[in-house]
């Protein structure tokens, strides 16, 4: 293979990775969309003390 078939070679791999790139990335804006626009606010005072097990709706539980 010449230079200019490795260049070739090289390009189509290349427009191969990108279109995978965009198609995936595509899925991931769809993604988010369907999420919609409300977003549910999350409880930051029981997260605020960084605690593992302090009785507050934040604790850590295996298996949750």
């Amino acid at each position: 293979m010449g230079a200019t078939g490795a260049v070739a070679a090289a390009t189509a791999a290349l427009e191969a990775h990108t279109n995978t790139i965009e198609t995936e990335q595509a899925a991931i804006r769809q993604r988010i969309r369907d999420l919609g626009s409300d977003w549910s606010m999350p409880n930051t005072a029981d997260m605020a003390d960084a605690s593992v097990s302090d009785g507050d709706g934040s604790d850590w539980r295996p298996g949750s």
